[in-house]
Order: C-alpha cells, then sequence, then structure tokens
C-alpha cells in the first residue's frame, strides 16, 4: 500500500480524488489528508498567477514538511467575460476567507446583464515525491446560471451548468460529475501516466 498526501484540507477534493482512483480499480493507492499528518495548520503562500504555480507551490512545500509522495491540486472557475475572473483566486474571490455562498453570490451579481455566460473549470494536479514531477490539466465546459441549482458539491457548482449532464454540478450526483469534471480528467491522466512510468 503506498501512501499519498493529497494536498488539501478540503474533504470535497479528496473524497472526489478517492472516487476517481476507486473508478479506476487502483487498490494499492492510500490517501491522506493534511489532517491526518499533522499539517493542517501550514500551508505555503499561493501568490502565483496560474493554476499551475500554485499547485507546484503547494506539492514542494508538503512535500519537505512530510518527506511523502504528494499530489497538489489547484483549480477555479474561469469566465472569459469577465476577463478570465475568478481565475487563481477562485476560493477567495469576494473576500480572504469567503464562504462558498458568498463566492457564489459576488460572482452572480457581476454577472447581471451579462449575455456570454460561458465559463469553464480547470484543474492542474502535481504529482512530486522528490524525484519524478508529473503535471496534468483538466477542462470542463459549461456556463453559468442565473440562481443556484441544486445542493450538491461545493464551490461554484450549483451555478455551473454542464451541458455534457444537462444539469448543474450542484444537481449532479457525484459519480455524474466525476465522470467530466476538471479534476477527473486531470486525475485520471494523472494515475494512468504515473502507471505507465511504474511510480506507483
Amino acid at each position: 500500500m503506498k501512501n499519498i498526501l493529497v494536498a488539501t484540507g478540503n474533504n470535497g477534493k479528496i473524497k472526489e480524488i478517492s472516487s476517481i482512483i476507486k473508478s479506476m480499480k487502483i487498490k494499492e493507492i492510500n490517501l491522506l489528508g493534511l489532517f491526518d499528518v499533522g499539517l493542517s495548520g501550514l500551508k505555503p503562500v499561493e501568490n502565483g498567477n496560474t493554476f499551475y504555480q500554485n499547485a507546484y507551490k503547494k506539492a514542494v512545500f508538503y512535500y519537505e514538511k512530510s518527506n511523502m509522495p504528494v499530489i497538489a491540486e489547484d483549480s477555479g472557475l474561469v469566465v472569459p467575460s469577465l476577463n478570465g475572473e475568478p481565475g487563481v483566486i477562485s476560493a477567495r474571490y469576494y473576500f480572504e476567507n469567503a464562504t462558498d455562498e458568498d463566492n457564489r453570490r459576488f460572482l452572480l451579481k457581476k454577472m447581471e446583464g451579462i449575455k456570454d455566460r460561458a465559463a469553464y473549470f480547470e484543474a492542474v494536479v502535481i504529482f512530486f515525491d522528490g524525484k519524478n514531477l508529473v503535471t496534468k490539466t483538466g477542462r470542463c465546459y459549461g456556463y453559468i446560471t442565473e440562481e443556484e441549482r441544486g445542493n450538491n458539491g461545493f464551490g461554484y457548482d450549483p451555478i455551473f451548468f454542464s451541458p455534457q449532464i444537462n444539469k448543474t454540478f450542484g444537481e449532479a450526483k457525484t459519480e455524474e460529475k466525476n465522470r467530466i469534471s476538471h479534476r477527473y480528467i486531470a486525475t485520471r491522466d494523472l494515475f494512468e501516466e504515473l502507471k505507465f512510468l511504474e511510480i506507483i
């Protein structure tokens, strides 16, 4: 059994990644969260301009703190008509310690009167074990609804409509979302390469 540290305190992300790994029938992986290894109180400064830069900072930081293989991910929502907002500050769009609901309401307010509501989620997932560095990117396209729909998921899920499943991520079951999500695409591709390279 190979222990891998997932560089997040977000239980939702860990559950999604665990579900993806399970769907790939990878059984020799044991995912640990920051809280499992006593690192939940420590975090690097995420001041990168891209999802990759922030994911890389987290991967190296938590590897050095834990000396364990690390999966680090940075992701967010991109709305082209808002010049790419909220982008890398998706989790703190409204203000530094904003809740998911705060951020959703703020985005919907900024989108009032905007006809082009196209948007996409992007995720960059990095594996780093001190020797190997593997990076994958995933995107999922849709558009921003005018009101919240559904109580599933987290973050912007209730206001992100996916044409592929004809519902918001907030209305989707975990299995439905995982089949098409940005995090699924990046994580699936990452583990496929890790298996190919015989790292896991």
